[in-house]
């Protein structure tokens, strides 16, 4: 199941115009991620669930944030609201700027 989903996600970004590159952090036309799978924890060679950075990332909890506040990360047992919220803490220098609104600082 979980390399059907991670394919599936691959022809998506072909779809929409991403090629493959040599470079792992090299700037690309889309990006999508798995960030949750419900409680699922998946790891493996080519696949994180739930993504190994989320809770660092504050373009990512920002969002997730306010349309799941409450969900729980399965593998730190903290609401997607707590880790936004530490987040804002820990990671101050990341400024996020939400679609048609001013940058979260």
């Amino acid at each position: 199941m979980k390399n059907f989903k991670l394919k599936e996600l691959k022809n998506m970004e072909a779809a929409l115009g991403r090629k493959p590159s040599a470079l792992r952090w090299s700037p690309r036309v889309i990006d999508l991620d798995i960030l949750l799978f419900g409680k699922r924890v998946i790891r493996s060679a080519r696949l994180s669930i739930p993504h190994h950075a989320l809770h660092k990332r504050r373009f990512v909890l920002e969002p997730l944030a306010e349309i799941a506040p409450r969900v729980v990360h399965p593998v730190l047992k903290k609401t997607i609201g707590k880790l936004r919220r530490e987040a804002l803490l820990t990671c101050p220098d990341q400024k996020v700027k939400m679609m048609g609104r001013a940058p979260v600082v």
